[in-house]
């Protein structure tokens, strides 16, 4: 079982967010940046950046929509709606050297059960750094 997870800020206040329920890699990339957007619709966000460590999720989700992998089509049709609702979206693919504090905390949220809105206090705090690989112990 892979995890998916995403890390959402607006100045100083982030919000953690973490579920675990699909089967393949590509699959949970491809959702937690459905998350991700629907998070900031959620807070009513106009703005929106999302960086993703997978160049194919990023293809998949705001490239050609005929080049989309069939198994990600629904959640590409959720991404599109959800897209309409911001007057700024920008949707790129960073190094996984960039993106370790959402690797780690979707790795973590796995190991540790945790999915759903997640109080920051209750995360171990050696974990949440760019750069470097969480590993529990």
């Amino acid at each position: 079982m892979t995890s998916s997870g995403a890390i959402v800020l607006k100045t100083l206040y982030p919000t953690l967010y973490a579920r675990t329920k699909s089967q393949e890699a590509l699959s949970a990339e491809a959702e937690a940046i459905h998350l991700a957007l629907s998070m900031a619709k959620r807070f009513s966000w106009q703005a929106v950046s999302i960086e993703c460590d997978s160049a194919l999720a990023v293809k998949a989700l705001s490239g050609d929509i005929n080049s989309c992998p069939w198994s990600l089509l629904n959640i590409r049709v959720c991404c599109d709606e959800l897209s309409n609702c911001f007057k700024d979206l920008d949707l790129a693919w960073i190094d996984r050297r960039s993106n370790f504090a959402a690797h780690n905390l979707a790795k973590w949220a796995r190991l540790s059960l945790v999915f759903g809105d997640i109080p920051p206090s209750s995360i171990p705090s050696d974990f949440i750094k760019d750069g470097a690989e969480w590993s529990p112990g």
